[in-house]
C-alpha cells in the first residue's frame, strides 16, 4: 500500500462533511469518510488516476468520489490530498491552503 499524507486543510474539509452528513445519518457520514480514504489509497497508488485541473495550479489534479472531488499533488511524496470538495463546488474559487 502506498503512503499519503493528509492537508491540515482538507482533514478539516473532511471533519466539515463528516458532521454536515452525520446530522441525517451517522452510518452514511462513517461510509463517505472511509470512500475517501479508500479513494486516497488507490490515488497514491496510481498518481495519475484523477484528471489535471486548469482551473488550479498545473501540478494538481481532481479524482472525483461519492459526490467530492479529491484535490491532489501527485508530485509529492507522499502523495498529498490538498482538499476535498463537493463536485459542484466552482473550483476557481477553492483555496488550496
Amino acid at each position: 500500500m502506498e503512503a499519503f499524507q493528509v492537508a491540515p486543510r482538507a482533514v478539516r474539509d473532511i471533519h466539515d462533511i463528516y458532521d454536515y452528513i452525520e446530522r441525517q445519518s451517522p452510518q452514511n457520514a462513517r461510509l463517505a469518510v472511509s470512500r475517501i480514504y479508500s479513494a486516497s489509497q488507490d490515488i497514491a497508488a496510481t498518481p495519475k488516476l484523477g484528471h489535471p485541473v486548469s482551473e488550479l495550479k498545473t501540478n494538481i489534479r481532481i479524482f472525483e468520489v461519492g459526490g467530492f472531488y479529491l484535490i491532489y499533488d501527485p508530485g509529492t511524496r507522499p502523495l498529498t490530498i490538498l482538499r476535498v470538495v463537493r463536485v459542484t463546488r466552482n473550483l476557481n474559487r477553492i483555496r488550496l491552503i
